[in-house]
């Protein structure tokens, strides 16, 4: 998400009246302020980061060997600009953003839980160790994974319409290609591409590549979160006269680097089976056919805008969040109403 992201941290808030280097028990957040806080913050993080998860899906579901990323890049802005004006970029923004804020939520809520279960088991040496958010965040995308997956293969399909299904693209052609072949933006709504998968795959349709999935967000939820912990960690005892909001935003950067990097050909995967690029549904069988019609470097497909696109993502995450947990404190004397009366 986080990407959601991101393909995107749970024990960080900050003490209101003293502030803190590290942690807070989950225990301390006012659920429901987090929900509403939450809502709107992810809601404003959803209208930001968009166009940038349309682009990189197009982007991988074009079968052609790798070209040169930011002129590729460019010529796609241009004709999905061309072909739809800016609607092009925001293609599915209301479904995507109603569904994926309670499931964003839902999934923080169940790392945030977990990692203070986790905290409270371990002894002092794991408590501080990678181990304990790098298996909550593993154990938060797998008990979300229901959530997301019928999500992402409808959202992926509107935001590829009208190219997905297109014959130029069973013959290679590339997204810029396939736009220019095109009349007019796709008037597919995500309850006609609902009812279309439906149709053609009944009710397990939703959860295609439901095992690709879990093999690609579990390890990059964990990668993710481990990797966040620890750089935040790392730069807070380090650079101690330095803002906290700045260091989570240097951790969470670092982060999306880490995991886009080494989940980049699991993610391509991914999108081509849930998207019916590859007529496979194997994982296997479709790593091998895309490595063998277009050579080693597809694995990396998709890579450059990815991290140059997870960067400010992850970024702009660790900020939110971090100002989420904050806001939602118990304690906090900004609520405009208290838990307790």
């Amino acid at each position: 998400m986080l990407e959601r992201t991101l393909s995107t941290p749970l024990t960080f808030a900050t003490d209101i009246a003293q502030p803190q280097k590290h942690s807070t028990y989950w225990e301390s957040q006012s659920f429901p302020h987090f929900l509403g806080y939450g809502t709107v913050l992810y809601g404003f993080e959803q209208m930001c980061t968009y166009p940038s998860q349309i682009l990189k899906t197009k982007l991988q579901v074009d079968l052609q060997p790798n070209r040169p990323f930011l002129r590729e890049l460019l010529h796609l802005c241009q004709d999905v600009y061309r072909a739809e004006r800016i609607r092009g970029f925001y293609k599915g923004v209301v479904f995507s953003t109603v569904s994926t804020i309670p499931a964003q939520l839902f999934f923080l809520s169940t790392y945030g839980w977990s990692k203070d279960a986790l905290e409270r088991r371990v002894g002092p040496e794991l408590r501080d160790s990678p181990l304990v958010p790098l298996c909550a965040g593993a154990l938060a995308e797998t008990v979300t994974c229901a959530m997301w997956v019928p999500i992402d293969v409808i959202v992926q399909k509107i935001q590829i319409e009208p190219l997905g299904h297109a014959a130029g693209w069973r013959c290679g052609l590339s997204p810029v290609a396939g736009l220019a072949r095109t009349k007019g933006p796709s008037s597919l709504s995500s309850l006609e591409v609902a009812r279309k998968i439906w149709l053609e795959d009944g009710i397990t349709g939703f959860w295609r590549g439901t095992d690709v999935h879990l093999l690609l967000f579990v390890p990059q939820g964990a990668i993710w979160w481990a990797s966040y912990e620890h750089t935040k960690k790392m730069l807070n005892t380090r650079m101690q006269t330095v803002d906290d909001k700045a260091l989570n935003v240097m951790a969470g950067m670092s982060a999306g680097v880490i995991s886009s990097t080494l989940t980049n050909p699991l993610d391509i995967v991914k999108v081509r089976i849930q998207t019916k690029v590859e007529q496979s549904t194997s994982i296997v069988k479709t790593l091998v056919d895309m490595v063998r019609r277009e050579g080693l470097r597809s694995l990396g497909k998709g890579l450059a805008p990815k991290i140059f696109m997870s960067v400010p993502v992850s970024a702009l995450s660790s900020f939110l969040y971090e100002t989420l947990l904050s806001l939602s404190r118990k304690e906090n004397p900004f609520h405009i109403a208290t838990i307790n009366p």
